[in-house]
C-alpha cells in the first residue's frame, strides 16, 4: 500500500518516512536534549544511574572515589577502613596486649573481619554510585552558577573517570601498609 501522505511504500500500517499511520495519526520526532548530567557522565551514563558496574565497585571499593574523580574521598574512606580493621584488632586483644591465644577467640576475630569486608564491600556496590551522583550534582549547580551561559562549554570539560587519580590513590593506600611495615621493623608498634 502506498503512503497517501508522500506516496512512499508503506511498512505495515506506518509510513517510513512521513510518519503517516494508517489510522489517520502521524508519527512525530521527538528531539531529546541532553541533560546536564548526562554531559558529565557521558557514555557512562546508563551504567551508573543502573548502579551497574558492580565488579569495579566491589574490587576497587573505596578507590572507586578515585576512579571517579573523587581522591580525597576515596584516600579518605580508604583510610577510615584501614581505622576500622586496627580497631577489629585491637577489639579481640587481651588485656596484656596479645591476641587471644585459644582457638575459639581467633574463629572470632576471622569471622568479624570476614563480616566486616563483606558488609563494606556491600555497602560500596549499592551506594558508591548515588554517592557520586550526588557529588555530580553538586558540580552542575556549582557551574551553573558560576557559568550561566556558557555552562554546556564547562559541562563537557568535567572528567567523570580519572585512571591518574586511581593509581594516586592506590599508592596513597598502599603507603599506608609501607609505612606500618616500616615502623614494626623498627619497633614502634
Amino acid at each position: 500500500m502506498k503512503c497517501p501522505n508522500c506516496g512512499k511504500e508503506m511498512t505495515k500500517d506506518f509510513c517510513m518516512f512521513c510518519g503517516y499511520m494508517s489510522n489517520g495519526n502521524y508519527i512525530k520526532k521527538r528531539k531529546h536534549k541532553a541533560t546536564d548530567l548526562e554531559k558529565i557522565l557521558g557514555d557512562e551514563y546508563d551504567t551508573i544511574i543502573r548502579n551497574d558496574n558492580n565488579l569495579t565497585t566491589f574490587i576497587l571499593g573505596p578507590l572507586y572515589f578515585c576512579y571517579r574523580n573523587y581522591l580525597f574521598l576515596g584516600v579518605s574512606l580508604a583510610y577510615l577502613n584501614i581505622v576500622c580493621y586496627f580497631g577489629i584488632l585491637f577489639f579481640y586483644q587481651n588485656q596484656e596486649g596479645d591476641f587471644f591465644t585459644n582457638a575459639i577467640g581467633m574463629y572470632f576475630l576471622l569471622i568479624t573481619i570476614l563480616l566486616f569486608f563483606l558488609l563494606n564491600k556491600i555497602f560500596y556496590v549499592s551506594f558508591a554510585n548515588y554517592i557520586c551522583l550526588y557529588f555530580a550534582k553538586r558540580k552542575i549547580k556549582k557551574i551553573n552558577t558560576k557559568y550561566k551561559k556558557q555552562k554546556n562549554d564547562y559541562l563537557i570539560k568535567v572528567k567523570f573517570k580519572n585512571d591518574l587519580k586511581l593509581i594516586i590513590g592506590i599508592i596513597l593506600y598502599l603507603s599506608v601498609f609501607v609505612i606500618l611495615y616500616i615502623l614494626a621493623y623498627l619497633d614502634y608498634i
